[in-house]
């Protein structure tokens, strides 16, 4: 009894270890590239430019100074990542907290979908749906490489862009969340 006990426990050890070493790799890929922080700064300054007038005065450069900081956060731990030696066991360590720093940015995006609740305006909420569509799809062919980082970065701008367009009891913005659930459903099943 104790033998297969043994057997079962080395085989577990053995998967955990290979587990730990995809990890690793996966990590490895996501930190090879930056944050692109300049992408995002681009996109910000493009919303800013466009929807800061419906904001209070300061609160869009504000909004703009967390985004650069979380996204320089990001890159300098991705710089650490790259220059310390990081044994596979220890990989899970560093993932959480770049899953922390990718959710964060998720939910700096989502704060765009305040456009809906500030505004009727349709060309608007066009604008903010597009921008929160494309942050997140370059947000999912950049963390591909980790479902975890991928929901971390896209959840937050899929829930409070849903909630956000239940403001509005129309069947356009009541279909949008029905496509923004599915599209969540497809991304966590994947």
């Amino acid at each position: 009894m104790q033998t297969l006990w043994g057997h079962f426990t080395r085989a577990q050890s053995r998967r955990g270890q290979r587990d730990d070493v995809l990890y690793s790799q996966q990590l490895d890929h996501l930190a090879l590239r930056g944050p692109d922080i300049f992408a995002h700064l681009i996109a910000a300054a493009g919303g800013i430019a466009t929807l800061g007038r419906l904001y209070p005065p300061g609160l869009p450069i504000l909004w703009a100074g967390a985004l650069l900081a979380v996204l320089t956060l990001r890159s300098g731990l991705q710089d650490r990542y790259r220059r310390a030696v990081i044994s596979p066991s220890s990989s899970r360590s560093w993932g959480r907290w770049f899953i922390l720093g990718v959710f964060t940015t998720g939910v700096l995006w989502s704060l765009v979908a305040s456009v809906f609740v500030l505004t009727p305006n349709l060309a608007d909420q066009a604008l903010a749906l597009a921008l929160i569509g494309g942050m997140s799809i370059a947000g999912i062919a950049r963390n591909a490489a980790s479902t975890e980082m991928m929901i971390a970065y896209v959840a937050p701008m899929i829930g409070v862009t849903a909630l956000a367009l239940l403001v509005h009891p129309s069947s356009t913005h009541l279909s949008i969340v029905l496509m923004l659930g599915a599209f969540g459903l497809v991304l966590v099943t994947a």
